[in-house]
Parts: C-alpha cells; structure tokens; sequence
C-alpha cells in the first residue's frame, strides 16, 4: 500500500504519540528519504533521538528542521536545548542570539537563556544543563522489550556501538536476570571498536561536484550537496570536514563546529578537523578554545606549518609577546617560504621591539608580499618605508586574498590653480 507523505507523517506522528518508537521511526525515515529536508519530520527524528539519549545523532535533524523552515519557534527551542544537553554551550549561545534577531521571544527562549546564565556563571554542575530523561529515562518506558532489542540491532548494523549497549543495560536495569541482554551485552565489549576501514567515504566521483563547488568558492551548492551527501554516508570524516568549511565559510559557526565535532567523533585521529575547529573558534573570539584545537591537532601531526602560523596568531590576539614568534618561527622551520609566517614574525618582533634577532640578517623584508605570496601589508610597515613597494604589497594582497580588482582614482573634476600653499606638522616642532 502506497502512502502519501502527508498519509505517511499522520500514520507516523500517531505511532509517536502511542510510543511506538520503532515504527515511527521507520516511517519518518521513508518520507526523508523522498523528501530530506522536511522540517516536522526532520523535527520528530531528532525528538526520537532524543528520547533515546542519543543527543549528537538528533542535532543534524534539529539543524536540518530549523534550516528548512526557521519560522517554527520549536525548531530553535528543540535545537537549542540540545546543543546545552551536549554541553556546547558556545553554539547554544550563538544560535539563542541568532534566535533573538530574528524576534524570538516567549516562555520556552527564556528558560534557555536562564539555564545558559547559570551555566555561563560556571555556578552548576553538568546535571543542572540537563532534564531528568537523561539521567533516569529507559528505552522500556517507551518501547516494548522485542522492539527494543530490534532497536539494539540496528544500532549495531549501523556502528552505533555505544548506543546499543544503552539499550542492552537498560533491558537488564528493567530484566537483571534476562539472558539474551546479558549475552549481547558481552559480545559487544569482546568485538573490537570499529576501525577506519569502517569508515564510510563517498567515492570520488561522488564526492567530486562538493569538492569543485567548495574550491570554486560556491559555498551555497556546497552546502546543498552536502547536507544530501550526509544522509547517504554519514560515516565520512571527509565529507564532514567540507561541509564544516562551507558553514565557516558563510559565517554559520555553530553548524561548522558541529560539522568539524563529528568529523572528530569518526576520526579521533584527524588533525585537520581540529585545526578547522581552531580557526572557526577563533573567528567567534573563543581563543582558548581555539588554542586547545590547533594543540591537539599539533600532537596528531606535529609537522603541519599551517597550524603553527593559526596558533601564533591566535596566541597574538590574546596579547601574548613571545609565543606568538616561537610559532611563527617553527612554521617557517617547517616552511622557509612561508610568507606570511615571516611578515607576521617580523611585525610580532617590532611589537616588542627587538630589533635585535637574528631573523632580522637573514629575511628578506624588503621583497616580502611583492615576489613572495600576498602578506598583509601593515606587517611591512615600519620596515619599509618605499610607498611603491608599499603599494605593490597592498595591490598583490586585494587581489590574492580578497579576490577582488582595484578601482582606478577618479579623474580630477576641477582644475588646480598655480599657487599650491603647502604645509606638514612635526613632532620636534618648537616655538
């Protein structure tokens, strides 16, 4: 029998209210499948996960809901909360006051932002960001016994090892003599962890029309082909990496932080979504977040130049003196050509006037961000007091950096006359 999607949606939201979990959530994910971005059910799927302690699985379908349709204030309720029962309080915040902007008011935002005061405060502790589900809620009080150990296996069939064992302790907190929760219990902790082989990555001729899209700067499609992507291969570290990018690229922090967390929780070990997640940390002004990620991405991989030069800067904006040039000076050990390492080197060493380093005798300053790669041209302006490199340096940089064409001076609309008065003033001026 063939449903309708909105057959499908009624069918599958009265299982919800019978809590019959299972089914409704079958049926949500075959209407997704034909219609992926429709926000209730996007909605309904991450209150399920909910609902079963699986906070980071339900973020994308909070997300995915509020992207498709922002005018629901349930849709910022829902992904709000869930981003303070993660403990991500910064992306909370950030999107409680996207939120805001956009004329949210009422009960359900003022609780929220209550509970992020007190968490800000740093007066709680992590149980006061959560409600009571979390800590005693059971898979039982909604399911019955068979569903929940079909629910098991799927969770299982789908890598989701974690959340299986919930499941399985939650039959034996209700069943402490049931056999069958005991034995597939045990056999999970003797399997070995998944490997990344199991990993899923799209193909390359999959993965090909994001990565053009991403590189052409069409951030927009990026993100279009992206969040399609994901529903297929959930699995990729890679994919989540450029999804992430393209978020950051647009200003959409929180989403990218969370793009760049599940790229991590798939690859422990990948020192490029660390690195990601520094940048996009420090673009919100989170420095020491910021700091923490380009560190862990240095342990993972210690030879990376670009990650020293993001962790100098970084030291920089919080006022640091001397790390800022111990970083930029191992990424140029890294990376000798590495410009614009060297013209911030440089500027970081006349902040604190010293004058008198070595890099100054071997450096070559005066064609730096001319015959080297665009730098920004402040870092060269007390070394060099040429208006025409000056000039060239500042003309290389809009190009490369901000892709864009300078403008010609306008002609002049008045005729000068022949008496020019000129004047300057002096610092050593005297009466």
């Amino acid at each position: 029998m063939n449903l309708t999607i909105k057959e499908a949606l009624q069918k599958a939201t009265k299982a919800h209210r019978a809590g019959h979990t299972v089914e409704a959530e079958r049926l949500y994910k075959a209407i997704i499948r034909t219609k992926p971005k429709h926000p209730e059910v996007n909605h309904n799927l991450g209150v399920l996960a909910v609902s079963e302690r699986n906070i980071d699985a339900a973020l994308p379908y909070f997300r995915t809901a509020l992207q498709s349709n922002p005018n629901i204030a349930q849709f910022w309720i829902s992904y709000i909360d869930a981003l303070i029962r993660a403990e991500r309080q910064v992306e909370a915040r950030a999107v409680l006051e996207q939120a805001k902007l956009k004329g949210a008011m009422g009960e359900g935002f003022d609780k929220l932002e209550a509970r992020l005061a007190v968490i800000e405060s740093g007066d709680y502790s992590p149980s006061q960001t959560r409600p009571a589900i979390d800590r005693r809620s059971n898979v039982l009080d909604t399911i019955k016994l068979d569903q929940a150990f079909r629910l098991a296996r799927e969770k299982i069939k789908t890598n989701a090892r974690s959340e299986a064992e919930n499941i399985f302790r939650d039959i034996l907190e209700k069943f402490p003599y049931n056999k069958k929760a005991k034995a597939s219990l045990a056999s999970l902790k003797r399997t070995k962890p998944e490997k990344a082989s199991d990993r899923q990555d799209p193909p390359r001729d999959v993965l090909g029309p994001l990565i053009e899209a991403y590189e052409q700067g069409r951030m927009k499609h990026a993100i279009k082909i992206a969040s399609r992507l994901v529903l297929d291969f959930p699995r990729s570290a890679i994919l989540q990496n450029i999804y992430g990018g393209a978020n950051a690229a647009l200003k959409n922090y929180a989403a990218a932080i969370d793009n760049f967390k599940q790229a991590i929780s798939i690859d422990p070990n990948g020192a490029e979504a660390y690195n990601n997640m520094g940048v996009v940390y420090r673009n919100i002004g989170e420095l020491a977040l910021a700091i923490d990620s380009f560190k862990q991405s240095l342990k993972l991989n210690p030879r990376n130049a670009e990650v020293y030069y993001n962790l100098g800067n970084t030291f920089k904006d919080h006022f640091e003196l001397e790390a800022p040039i111990d970083c930029y000076k191992q990424a140029l050990k890294l990376n000798p050509d590495f410009a614009e390492a060297e013209g911030f080197l440089l500027h970081q060493l006349q902040t604190i006037c010293r004058w008198s380093d070595s890099s100054y005798t071997h450096l070559a300053r005066l064609e730096l961000g001319i015959n080297t790669r665009a730098i920004p041209p402040f870092t060269m302006l007390v070394l060099d007091d040429s208006l025409d490199r000056q000039l060239k340096r500042t003309l290389k940089y809009v190009a490369e950096k901000c892709k864009m064409q300078p403008q010609p001076f306008p002609a002049r609309t008045r005729k000068v006359g022949a008496n020019i008065r000129l004047g300057y003033f002096s610092s050593d001026f005297k009466e």
